[in-house]
Order: structure tokens, then C-alpha cells, then sequence
């Protein structure tokens, strides 16, 4: 069942100080999120309430594989904003093992997406073709064809970009926090497709890495024992950790993968696997679409699941099990701004560049895109050099050599 937008503006009001009345008292005791946080917690939860008013719908989710995962998902129409038709209906997830961390990361995205779209008031400032960027660190001027950055209704595009443009844009309660999660989601894709694609195979994670995520696992399978999961060490040569977590079901069949980039191992090793369990959520509902419309029921991005689904198996030919020895892998740093030095110093000595854009949003809702055209990415129409160097050595992963995507 939706929350109504009543409850959702009710609930950001009472995070601003409002008294709330009972359904959004009920809404915030179920997200967790006390009236008495700290009043930069109560403005950005405030936002992501404001956000999920806008949405045309917010609903909770319930994954069959994870019954103790929390989940979020939303829909919002990008062409309601853009204020012109031709934009579609984009939906969004989120998952935790909170409520709260699921409802954040729901609207999150959300508020990445709608702060990707040509908004009327951005058609009348007449910007041109290009935007401007700013390079990381001296802020020194760089531009790039509006399309790669904004969203429009498909008759006025003009460059048609390589990758979607979801890839390395971020939300979050602060700007160096969105900067550095829009650089980590570029670190990710470069390694996934360096593995996935490039054939680099990924290493085994060390039990000091590993346990938290396992137990975080476990918590969520709440003894569901249908799939059988493992960790992947797939950090790349920018030594920033990546993880990717892999299950299967019982009798080697419905392969799924959750991949994530964070500073620790431990934390990416987590954060894989919660996007795994959101990822075995997606396949159960594209095979209960497939079941009630058809094949020719199901989108594109549903094809692609279904065909990991259906064509993976944990034969040596995928790539998804670990050589040789674990690793220690670390961006260090106290802070996310000390994080996003360290990261962005292992790119330029990578000899590539780092360059930032600040996206309209609400206030309380910093959202950033972060461009590295040197890093590879999946899924993309173009192959990074370093992609095309590491299909040479190796001659290509399981994606190169089945044609089949990783990521949708």
C-alpha cells in the first residue's frame, strides 16, 4: 500500500518542528527517526520526505529471499517535471536493514533523478549546449554536451550518452558525502567492468573483512536457506575496495550479484551484499511479471535480469569464484572530505581527471555527478583503454565473451 502524500509532508513538517499527527507519528516510529536527532539529521530526513511527496507513489517492499531486509520503492514521472512530455516514469528502490536507511536510500535516488532533469526553469536560462564542470582539485573549468549530464525529452537530444546517466550522480546529507559516493560509484563500475567484462578475476576476502557481511546476511535470511551466497574481492588498480557478492539457488540456477564501492572492505563487503538481496528482490518480481504477462510483457532492463537469471551458472567460465590470495584494500580517512582526497589523488597519479558538477536539488539534499571518461564503466556503449588493454591480456570476462551485461 502507497503512503499517502498527507503523511509524507505531515512527517517532514514534524521533523521541522511541527507537532505530527498520528499517521505521521506512525510513519516516522516505523522509519526510526526520533524528533529529537540533531537538527542537520531532522533537515535532511526532512527533504526525503519532501521528495517522497513529490514521487507518485512510496510504498514498502517485501523480499521473499531476505524476509528480514527492509525495502523501499517509488515512482516518480521525470515528464511531470520536465514539465513536457516524452520523459518516462522512473522507478526507484532502496533497501536496509533498517527502515529508515531503506526509506533514505529510496528517496535518495529519487532525488538523483529529479535533479538529472531539464526543469523548465533550467530550458529558460537558455544554457546552451554544454555545461560546465569543475575539476577536482583546482576547480579549473571543464565542459561537457548537456545530454551527458541532464535528462530531456528524447526529440531534443542531441549526443545520446555512452553510459546512463545514473552512474555517478549521489545524493546525500552533505556535499563532500554525495561527492565521494558519486567517485566511489565510478570506482565500482570501472572494477565491475574490468572483472566482468576485462576479465580481471577476483580474489578471495579475509575473514576480518568478511564477517560483518556475513552476518549481515544472515540476519536478513532469517533462516531462508533457498540460496547459497559468497563474496568476490574485485578492487581494481585504484586500490579502493570493491566487492561483489554472488548467489544462487540451491540447484545452481536464478544467478544474482550485488556490487558496491566503500573505503573498508568490510563496508563494501556489506553494502554488496544488501544490493544483492535488493537484486534476488527485482529477478522474483520480473519472474512474477514474466509469469502473469508473458515475455513480451517484460521492459529491457527486465530482459537483462531475466537473462543473467536464466544463462549464469558457477561454472569457472563466469569468473565468479576467487584466486589466489586475499588482499587488504583501504581509502583512509576520518572524513568523507579526507576519503574523496585520497580517492582523487589515486586518480590523477592514475594520470586521469576528476571532474565535479552540483546539480540543482532541495537545499537539504546535496546532489552531485562526478565524470572520469578514463575510468571504464558497465554498461556503456564505448570500452575505457583500460578495458580494451585488460580484454587484450586476458581475452575478455564472461561478459565480453557470453555478450551478456552485468548491470542493467
Amino acid at each position: 500500500m502507497a503512503i499517502p502524500v498527507t503523511t509524507l509532508l505531515a512527517a517532514a513538517a514534524a521533523q521541522a518542528g511541527a507537532a505530527a499527527d498520528p499517521d505521521a507519528a506512525a510513519l516516522l516510529d516505523l522509519l526510526e527517526w526520533p524528533a529529537h536527532a540533531p537538527a542537520a539529521i531532522r533537515a535532511d530526513r526532512a527533504g526525503l520526505l519532501r521528495i517522497g511527496a513529490a514521487c507518485r507513489r512510496v510504498f514498502r517492499l517485501r523480499a521473499p529471499d531476505a524476509p528480514g531486509l527492509h525495502c523501499f520503492g517509488a515512482e516518480l514521472d521525470l515528464a511531470a517535471i520536465a514539465g513536457e512530455p516524452g520523459l518516462a516514469v522512473l522507478g526507484t528502490s532502496g533497501v536496509g536493514a533498517t527502515p529508515g536507511a531503506a526509506f533514505a536510500a529510496c528517496l535518495g535516488e529519487a532525488a538523483e533523478f529529479a535533479a538529472q532533469v531539464e526543469t523548465p526553469a533550467l530550458r529558460a536560462q537558455r544554457l546552451g549546449q554544454e555545461v560546465a564542470l569543475r575539476r577536482w582539485p583546482d576547480g579549473a573549468p571543464r565542459g561537457l554536451p548537456f545530454d551527458r549530464c541532464f535528462r530531456r525529452a528524447p526529440d531534443r537530444v542531441i549526443s545520446t550518452p555512452s553510459a546512463p546517466l545514473s552512474i555517478g550522480c549521489a545524493a546525500a546529507p552533505t556535499a563532500a558525502e554525495a561527492q565521494l559516493r558519486a567517485v566511489l560509484e565510478l570506482v565500482e563500475r570501472d572494477a565491475v567492468a574490468l572483472w566482468w567484462v576485462g576479465g580481471h578475476p577476483g580474489r578471495p576476502l579475509a575473514l576480518e573483512h568478511a564477517t560483518p557481511a556475513a552476518a549481515c546476511l544472515a540476519a536478513l535470511r532469517e533462516g531462508a536457506t533457498g540460496r547459497l551466497a559468497w563474496l568476490l574481492d574485485i578492487t581494481a588498480d585504484l586500490g579502493a575496495p570493491v566487492v561483489a557478492a554472488i548467489s544462487f539457488a540451491g540447484d545452481g540456477t536464478g544467478f544474482c550479484c550485488g556490487t558496491a564501492a566503500r573505503p573498508t572492505l568490510a563496508a563494501a563487503a556489506e553494502a554488496a551484499v544488501l544490493e544483492l538481496c535488493q537484486n534476488e528482490l527485482a529477478q522474483r518480481v520480473v519472474e512474477r511479471k514474466a509469469a502473469e504477462r508473458g515475455e513480451e510483457g517484460l521492459n529491457a532492463r527486465d530482459v537483462a535480469i531475466r537473462a543473467r537469471h536464466l544463462r549464469v551458472t558457477p561454472d569457472d567460465d563466469w569468473l565468479l569464484h576467487a584466486r589466489g590470495l586475499p588482499r587488504q584494500a583501504l581509502v583512509p580517512g576520518e572524513t568523507a572530505e579526507a576519503r574523496l582526497a585520497e580517492v582523487g589523488r589515486r586518480i590523477a597519479e592514475a594520470g586521469l581527471e576528476l571532474i565535479f558538477l552540483e546539480h540543482a536539488a532541495p537545499p537539504e539534499i546535496p546532489v552531485w555527478r562526478a565524470v572520469c571518461d578514463g575510468l571504464a564503466c558497465t554498461p556503456s556503449t564505448e570500452a575505457a583503454p583500460r578495458l580494451l588493454s585488460a580484454i587484450a591480456r586476458t581475452g575478455g570476462g564472461p561478459g565480453h565473451r557470453h555478450g551478456l551485461a552485468l548491470h542493467a
